[in-house]
């Protein structure tokens, strides 16, 4: 079976990318100052940043980090929590220049490494991003993040056999990862070994760390191999009717697409 090229690859990450981003905060929330922040320690300011991050609160999480920035004009960490924090909603271009300030104060911080392999993967360049993961995993083979980015950016090259050895040498080093075992399945649909991703996913799915993501990537082989009952039947668990129909209708442009068929992509959604 053919393999998909990379710009449908491009095509899957955007829809999923898409869903993920819906489900964001609302960055004009009006945030709020913390008082007695000036003789606060750098790890609870970092604390309490990061717990304003993960409550959909990302003005907040800035407004304390930055606090943290003045006051640790040396520390690299909330130069990469500010960066963590903007490109999660989407500001990849100051993201990307925290990043290479943090790393300024400390080339070897391997959070604003990984933040900034992350940028060159949101801005569509993989190349650079997969020299980042190569650094890191020299300085730390058993980095399952860095093996996995360097699977996703090879993924997105178009190099899915190196791209499947680097998703296989992280399991070695972390053999439950539900991330890595995703990737893995959707490289090896994107590559056209169908039975195989399937065969992956179904395991996967019964893995009480999988969700959502797993089961609707699952659809997605199902409905890439032709097998429309299975992929609406699996669909129908998370999302709605008119969802359903408009990712079956997806799955048929893709499978059209993999056949060399003259197809244009469907309509953009209104939010």
């Amino acid at each position: 079976m053919p393999p998909f090229s990379v710009k449908y690859l491009w095509l899957y990450l955007v829809l999923m990318l898409g869903a993920a981003l819906s489900g964001c905060a609302d960055s004009d929330k009006p945030h709020t100052d913390t008082p007695s922040q000036a003789s606060t320690p750098l790890p609870t300011l970092m604390g309490m940043a990061s717990a304003a991050a993960s409550a959909g609160d990302p003005l907040n999480a800035i407004s304390v980090y930055e606090r943290a920035r003045k006051l640790y004009p040396g520390a690299p960490e909330p130069l990469v929590g500010l960066a963590n924090t903007s490109l999660a909603i989407g500001r990849t271009e100051k993201a990307e220049a925290l990043y290479r300030e943090a790393l300024n104060l400390d080339g070897t911080q391997v959070e604003a490494r990984h933040g900034l392999a992350r940028a060159f993967m949101v801005t569509d360049r993989p190349a650079p991003a997969l020299d980042l993961y190569d650094a890191l995993l020299r300085d730390h083979p058993q980095d399952r993040r860095a093996w996995n980015g360097k699977g996703v950016a090879l993924d997105l090259i178009g190099d899915h056999t190196a791209a499947q050895e680097a998703y296989r040498l992280g399991l070695k080093e972390a053999p439950g990862d539900v991330s890595l075992r995703n990737n893995l399945g959707l490289s090896l649909a994107i590559s056209g070994d169908l039975e195989a991703a399937i065969a992956l996913f179904q395991k996967l799915i019964a893995d009480p760390a999988a969700g959502l993501r797993e089961r609707q990537n699952l659809a997605l082989v199902y409905g890439l191999a032709g097998n429309a009952p299975a992929a609406a039947r699996l669909s129908k668990k998370d999302l709605s009717s008119d969802q359903v129909r408009h990712n079956l209708g997806v799955y048929d442009l893709l499978r059209a697409m993999r056949a060399g068929e003259n197809v244009d992509a469907p309509p953009a959604k209104s939010e």
